[in-house]
């Protein structure tokens, strides 16, 4: 049986004229990678079996999400992207633009966020072997400790070791904290947004994301330079980019339930139309009524407070602060654009 073709979507950018980068469509079927439009807005798209990627095997999952992310390096070459998230995959051209038009604003605002801006990434790796071994022949305390060591009784000497062990670890952690502080100041000392990513590996004590300007690309360079002269011998820097700002947009969309609002509505006691204002009102409401320190002695209050917390979060991702319909088809028609990067630890200078 045939596959049934659909539009994978890998980004959204600005213009208004149709554009074609190329056959680097993911599959590795050399699809090209065109834009579908609404208005000066266009989603960057191939042709692609409508699949469930995540029944795909991890190897072939991993070669898809690499050429997601190169054709997304491609377009960035000339313009700004505003990455989806990868997997967001349509089924017509129509069902497209139909996004693009309902989330509109929405992806409008996104673009103007990261305009003219692109990812830098710096790694910083230390040889944290090295640091004992340097710790253990100058700190004060290790040294007197590696002394007591050779007079000690056997007790002693465990105890001796438990302790240099703890100095140790609270120097390696100190000198980390020293060079991350270092390295932070340095890097956003030009306003830049930064962003927090996982440290991969034992001796890794930095990893960061920065949203630069093109145009301040040249001076971040210097600054990263600048580290890797200061701590030579001491660190490694990794330097990545310029890339999509993947770390600060990731965008996935989502068709609206309408199960799931209706049920919010209901328990949140609102009629079929409300203002984001009566939807906090009711929401306030019943978190008074139904709050676990104010009626303890009921063991279902807490439960049901998570369900009120639950069905308000729905409601105010669904509407704007506008007086907004819960009917059927209203919802239906909605299209949700979740932004999943890294935000909570995103700072804005």
């Amino acid at each position: 049986m045939k596959e049934k073709q659909g539009k994978y979507i890998y980004g959204v950018i600005g213009a208004s004229q149709k554009k074609n980068f190329g056959a680097i469509g993911i599959g590795g079927s050399g699809n090209e990678v065109t834009t579908l439009h609404f208005n000066d807005i266009a989603a960057v798209v191939s042709n692609h079996p409508v699949v469930e990627f995540d029944r795909l095997e991890e190897n072939h999952l991993r070669e898809l999400i690499v050429a997601h992310q190169r054709v997304n390096e491609t377009v960035m070459k000339n313009f700004t992207v505003a990455p989806m998230k990868f997997g967001n995959i349509a089924e017509s051209d129509e069902d497209v633009k139909m996004i693009l038009e309902r989330a509109y604003i929405q992806f409008k605002s996104v673009l103007n966020r990261v305009k003219g801006k692109v990812e830098l990434v710096v790694q910083a790796v230390g040889n944290k072997q090295n640091w004992i071994q340097e710790i253990a022949g100058t700190d004060k305390k290790v040294v007197e400790l590696k002394n007591a060591l050779s007079s000690g009784s056997e007790g002693d000497n465990l105890l001796a070791r438990i302790e240099m062990g703890k100095v140790i670890h609270e120097a390696v952690s100190s000198k980390e904290k020293i060079y991350n502080a270092d390295i932070l100041y340095t890097l956003r000392n030009g306003n830049y947004n930064f962003s927090h990513g996982k440290l991969l590996g034992e001796d890794m004590i930095f990893n960061g994301s920065f949203l630069v300007s093109k145009k301040g690309e040249p001076d971040f360079d210097k600054k990263v330079n600048k580290l890797a002269g200061k701590y030579e011998g001491q660190l490694n820097f990794k330097y990545v980019g310029p890339l999509p700002p993947y770390s600060f947009v990731n965008l996935k969309l989502t068709l609206t339930d309408f199960e799931l609002i209706e049920e919010a509505r209901k328990t949140l006691g609102l009629p079929c139309k409300a203002t984001m204002t009566e939807i906090k009102s009711a929401y306030r409401t019943l978190v008074v009524k139904y709050h676990p320190d104010k009626i303890s002695e009921n063991p279902e209050a807490e439960e049901q407070f998570k369900i009120i917390a639950k069905a308000y979060h729905v409601l105010e991702t669904f509407c704007q602060n506008y007086r907004f319909s819960f009917s059927e088809q209203v919802i239906r028609d909605t299209v949700l654009v979740n932004d999943e990067s890294n935000n909570k630890d995103c700072v804005d200078s």
